[in-house]
């Protein structure tokens, strides 16, 4: 069965906080979107490379498997989105959260070209998306703009919604009083879960 990483990034960051430029092309980076998903010769494994199932702002382990099993996809998508806000909060900018999430590596304007994003907060990769009905995080992003629209109630030519992650604030619905622990996590990852199997990609 074949899994739309492109829907896994959209959703962790949008659980999260985390623009989806950020989690698709830190994706892009790590494995071309999932599709060359390997253990790196530095021991990093898994869809967005991690060299340690535990690092600070995870509320879960990151699954150390390389996997193509959409529920290890899920876990993986929402643990790094995590990690990404947590270096976020401590670096104060993408660019440097980039920089220390690739161990020095690639910044913002890799990650973005990966993203296929201009600097304009919306990425539209090569990915036809199915939208399935009544997702509870927002529609596949992208939505009207070249892609196949589902029945998400969306009307046509909308694109994506805008990027609010920066006002995510630490006492809101999505993350815990840290600012990094998501409270809702075991309902989250069941729920991407059962969408991921749901979409065709």
């Amino acid at each position: 069965m074949a899994v739309n990483t492109r829907d896994l990034a959209w959703e962790a960051g949008n659980v999260v906080g985390v623009p989806f430029w950020v989690m698709w092309g830190v994706q892009g980076m790590e494995t071309s979107h999932g599709t060359a998903i390997s253990t790196s010769s530095g021991g990093a494994m898994g869809l967005y490379q991690f060299t340690a199932a535990n690092k600070p702002g995870l509320t879960h382990p990151y699954p150390m498997v390389n996997s193509g099993d959409p529920k290890i996809l899920a876990e993986q998508s929402l643990a790094a989105a995590q990690y990404l806000h947590y270096l976020y909060t401590q670096a104060g900018s993408w660019d440097l959260a980039l920089w220390d999430y690739s161990g020095h590596g690639y910044r913002e304007p890799e990650v973005r070209a990966q993203a296929k994003d201009p600097g304009s907060g919306l990425a539209f990769g090569p990915l036809t998306v199915k939208v399935a009905a009544n997702m509870a995080f927002g529609p596949a992003p992208g939505v009207g703009s070249g892609l196949v629209q589902g029945s998400s109630g969306l009307g046509a030519g909308e694109g994506d919604p805008p990027d609010h992650s920066p006002k995510v604030k630490a006492s809101g619905d999505k993350l815990g009083k840290t600012g990094t622990s998501f409270s809702g996590h075991a309902r989250a990852m069941r729920n991407l879960a059962a969408r991921t199997l749901s979409l065709k990609g």
